[in-house]
């Protein structure tokens, strides 16, 4: 799960990122975020993981900042193998 806060200026919107494990749909997945206490607030998106990517349990059920998350998705790319998106 992605979080950003539209109403700051571009730059800051970037809220954090959530990996949650074993939820069944996106509604499971937030409440999970929001018991855990790591809702950083803004608005949310989220997909399933596909099942044949793994990560370190260390990355589950934390808010992850942008660095992480990007090493993260570098990742995830390489295991499903796609060359990794370059940020701008």
């Amino acid at each position: 799960m992605s979080f950003c806060a539209t109403n700051e200026p571009e730059g800051d919107r970037f809220r954090g990122v959530v990996i949650v494990k074993e939820a069944k749909c996106f509604h499971e997945a937030f409440k999970e975020v929001c018991r855990l206490g790591i809702n950083p607030g803004g608005e949310c998106i989220g997909a399933p993981m596909p099942d044949n990517i793994t990560l370190p349990e260390e990355y589950f059920g934390i808010l992850l900042d942008d660095d992480t998350a990007t090493l993260l998705s570098h990742e995830t790319d390489r295991q499903m193998g796609f060359k990794s998106r370059e940020r701008n």
